[in-house]
């Protein structure tokens, strides 16, 4: 299987982005004459094992986490307040494949189905915050803290 390239949403012509998460520089002609020569760019990594890279546009920085940039170049856009999941748990393989759209659930009741409560573990692994998660199942902080710790 071939691995197939898109640019980068809101860096078209700049950057690219393959469906096997990898992110490099598109070869351009920049403002002061000189030619940029396209590269691929390195991630770091985080403590909650994401990859994030920096963009750069006019002069300004912008880090953004792999998966998100992958999924909106070959799925579409991520509506506000949902979040990228990792189908087999690991939050560095971001092969458009291994991504899922986690969408918030309307159910305000604590008393979530275990599925609910998975997400709510799952998120949490990720390093979401408690307030966004929260605010997402419409529970409390401390709800989503006892889930996330196995007390509920």
């Amino acid at each position: 299987m071939t691995e197939e390239w898109k640019p980068v949403i809101g860096y078209e012509g700049q950057y690219r982005v393959s469906d096997t998460g990898l992110v490099a520089g598109v070869t351009r002609k920049l403002v002061d004459g000189r030619t940029y020569k396209g590269r691929m760019l390195r991630p770091s990594g985080r403590k909650d094992g994401h990859t994030h890279i920096v963009l750069s546009h006019g002069g300004e920085k912008r880090t953004y986490q792999v998966a998100r940039l992958v999924y909106t170049a070959f799925v579409g856009p991520i509506p506000k307040n949902h979040y990228i999941l990792f189908n087999d748990g690991d939050p560095k393989k971001n092969h458009v494949s291994n991504l899922a759209l986690h969408v918030p659930c309307p159910n305000t009741d604590p008393k979530l189905e275990p599925r609910d409560k998975e997400r709510i573990r799952a998120l949490r692994n990720q390093g979401i915050a408690l307030k966004e998660i929260a605010s997402f199942f419409g529970v409390s902080e401390s709800f989503v803290s006892m889930v996330a710790t196995g007390k509920r």
